[in-house]
């Protein structure tokens, strides 16, 4: 007789489902079909046909039930209503083109309700709940979503693996370009960001940024390979965040001359729901000086009793050349952040 069973797949049919993994597999006995041809019994190979059918479409059913569930699936991130260390976590996912809920911090209470949760490992934000999952760490939930969504790299050829270093790399270097955007609605100091990315950071990462595009052997306008990576989405996040600070006449200014970075935009935008999520995210942000009262409301008086928030500290002091601290303390994130001397 037929013998009907639950296999696992060696190749998942649906990376996104655990329960995808498995498909109904009828093991029959090769004898049982000869005899059904020598003795030529109809009835019993309809009745073989419409079990195998039935089975079939059974399966096929429970497919689309798990495809369904992971649609509807809710993803959930906890920041405040402001860029922050969260903004590359949210571009990620629209490019990626999953729907999420935004939760705003808006006072101290539900800063207080949410450690009490137990939801946050290490005390600290964004938190993205996904997958059954509490994500935290910034950087480690952006490789989670980029992994999960083919934003990184795959493979173990050495291709493979000097691709994913390139995205490595330049994910982790897209972290220090951006570090005073971060802090800029604690500052409002428009000049300093961009003298700072013109004479300093354009030359270290944006001009290395467009070299590396140009030299993609496949031409496609990314990092590396033929579609886009974490590192590409970081870097238009770097380019969507700066103009909104400088302006788009200084934000030109800027990336003047680098043709492929000026060309990326246009590239991610096109991903997922980007271009929806960015006109979203514009018709409900706080302006910079809300986000910033927002973040010492909640942050400060939740997270630190004897550390308070210092906007912007600076002492200029004359010993053959004039020195210019910047002290800005943030905690927006995974750690506290120390802009030090700048000459």
């Amino acid at each position: 007789m037929a013998n009907f069973k639950l296999v696992k797949m060696p190749i998942a049919l649906h990376e996104k489902s655990e329960l995808c993994q498995y498909y109904l597999h009828c093991d029959y006995d090769l004898k049982i079909l000869r005899r059904f041809e020598y003795t030529n019994s109809r009835f019993y190979q309809q009745k073989f046909i419409f079990a195998f059918v039935a089975i079939s479409f059974f399966s096929i059913d429970i497919l689309m039930s798990v495809e369904q569930k992971e649609d509807t699936e809710t993803v959930t991130v906890t920041y405040w209503n402001g860029r922050g260390r969260c903004e590359p976590i949210r571009m990620l996912l629209a490019a990626s083109g999953v729907k999420f809920t935004n939760v705003f911090f808006e006072n101290p209470e539900q800063w207080n309700k949410l450690q009490k949760s137990g939801k946050l490992e290490y005390g600290q934000v964004p938190l993205v709940e996904m997958d059954g999952l509490n994500l935290v760490q910034s950087s480690a939930i952006c490789y989670y979503i980029a992994r999960k969504y083919d934003l990184y790299p795959t493979g173990k050829s050495i291709e493979d693996v000097k691709k994913a270093y390139t995205v490595d790399q330049v994910f982790e270097a897209t972290k220090d370009c951006r570090g005073s955007l971060a802090g800029f609605p604690f500052t409002l100091n428009v000049s300093q960001i961009f003298n700072e990315y013109e004479k300093k950071l354009k030359p270290r990462y944006l001009k290395k940024w467009d070299e590396l595009i140009l030299q993609n052997p496949e031409k496609s306008g990314f990092i590396v390979g033929k579609t886009a990576t974490m590192a590409d989405v970081c870097i238009f996040e770097i380019l969507d965040y700066l103009q909104a600070v400088v302006g788009e006449e200084q934000y030109l200014q800027i990336v003047k001359n680098l043709n492929a970075v000026q060309a990326l935009p246009e590239k991610i935008l096109s991903l997922g729901w980007m271009k929806e999520y960015i006109k979203k995210r514009n018709s409900t942000k706080l302006s910079w000086e809300a986000y910033a009262k927002s973040v010492q409301r909640v942050a400060f008086d939740s997270f630190f009793e004897i550390v308070y928030l210092i906007r912007s500290i600076r002492i200029s002091y004359q010993i053959k050349k004039t020195f210019q601290i910047s002290l800005i303390i943030f905690i927006l994130n995974d750690e506290t952040e120390l802009l030090e001397e700048q000459e």
